[in-house]
């Protein structure tokens, strides 16, 4: 499929679901969250555009090159937006300090309940906030995957 033809099937696709009411993801792809800019196809994935509790939050964008009859897809996965990922982790980490001090003030004759309390709540906040971005990322993984499919491009892996 030449970078032409893959540009005119994501333009029918998004005129196709223009007017279809999309809130309850009845279609594997939401091409209403493409924008096509250049060679540039970006796809926004946001929780409250469908109803799909599996839907990753986040960016993927498809950059493609014509070289000679081969049509060449790079794709680059963001989950999340990065200043929430910024913003939580510094908010999480102010938290985590004053738990902290409030923990070894109250637990001062307890000094190893208060290590492991302390070291389990770090370890409980950082490690969802990692697995939630490993979990984001495989979900928008398979979902450009769907959006490859359904866009009826053969995929030659070399």
């Amino acid at each position: 499929m030449s970078k032409e033809e893959i540009f005119a099937e994501i333009y029918n696709k998004i005129e196709a679901q223009k007017g279809k009411n999309n809130f309850f993801g009845l279609e594997l792809v939401n091409y209403k969250n493409f924008k096509v800019k250049g060679d540039i196809v970006k796809i926004e994935s946001w929780p409250f555009t469908r109803v799909n509790p599996y839907e990753g939050v986040g960016t993927i964008t498809f950059k493609l090159q014509q070289k000679g009859n081969l049509t060449f897809i790079n794709c680059t996965i963001e989950p999340y937006n990065k200043y929430a990922v910024l913003f939580g982790s510094c908010l999480s980490t102010f938290f985590l300090i004053i738990f902290t001090f409030l923990i070894l003030i109250t637990l001062n004759k307890h000094l190893t309940k208060a290590v492991i309390l302390i070291g389990f709540a770090w370890t409980l906040v950082y490690g969802t906030i990692y697995l939630t971005l490993r979990y984001y990322r495989s979900v928008l993984l398979q979902y450009s995957q769907t959006v490859i499919k359904d866009l009826g491009i053969k995929i030659s892996r070399s």
